[in-house]
């Protein structure tokens, strides 16, 4: 993950998305609720074990990306502990323990690089963090609905504050999100404008997608150590993931 090596980083926009039968589109192409009725959000939350099954498997590729396993010496994403200046804004920078009302039963970490035959991955290439999450109940819903809020109210930008300094997040912005299966709930897409913690004249570009299928959600957090926007998401990694938590 490029986070933790970053100098700055990237917050990008998130958009609320209420999927239709291929996915996608913006909260105008639809109902401003955002969200299937209930459902399958009753079922019972997936175990550890069973979101390990879900996940990408080390090795495949989608996309013109390849996934592999956390890297063990790393933290993962969630135990960064970073936080935002505006409570309501903390659904951007994370959604681990205690980012919203509701925690996860069970996380599962995942990371997918671009896919270089000769050399494999570049240190300055965009990465994709990727995060299966199972919640009780209507809690996943919880979590998706805390995400437009934040979109809504962070919109101008916040803070984002770290362990020894602070980035300034100058926009969040709604766009249109990958197109996923139709057994998806719902999905939230932004991107975000994050200035580096030394040089504000430095600006990196991220993306967050974060889709709900039933009681689980999906998030893949775009990344790049440079300035270029590498956006949008890979489509075929987002579709490939959620199509193995329907």
């Amino acid at each position: 993950m490029k986070r933790t090596s970053m100098v700055g980083l990237a917050v990008g926009v998130l958009v609320a998305v209420p999927l239709t039968a291929c996915g996608g589109g913006t909260r105008e192409s639809g109902d401003q609720g955002g969200a299937k009725a209930p459902g399958k959000a009753a079922a019972k939350p997936w175990s550890e074990g069973r979101l390990k099954k879900a996940a990408l498997r080390e090795g495949s590729t989608a996309g013109g990306y390849i996934v592999s396993l956390p890297v063990s010496e790393e933290p993962s994403y969630d135990d960064l502990g970073y936080t935002a200046s505006k409570r309501v804004c903390q659904p951007l920078v994370s959604l681990a323990e205690g980012a919203t009302e509701t925690d996860p039963v069970a996380t599962v970490n995942r990371a997918a690089d671009p896919f270089e035959s000769d050399s494999g991955p570049k240190l300055t290439a965009p990465s994709v963090d990727i995060q299966l999450r199972s919640y009780r109940g209507g809690d996943a819903e919880t979590v998706m609905q805390a995400l437009r809020d934040a979109t809504d109210a962070c919109g101008d930008g916040f803070t984002e504050d770290r362990t020894l300094s602070s980035a300034p997040v100058r926009s969040v912005e709604e766009i249109d999100g990958p197109r996923v299966a139709e057994e998806a709930d719902e999905s939230v897409s932004v991107r975000l404008r994050v200035e580096d913690v030394k040089d504000e004249d430095i600006v990196f570009t991220e993306y967050l997608t974060v889709v709900r299928v039933g009681t689980q959600t999906a998030s893949f957090r775009l990344e790049s150590l440079d300035q270029k926007d590498h956006g949008p998401l890979p489509a075929a990694l987002v579709q490939a993931q959620v199509a193995n938590l329907t």
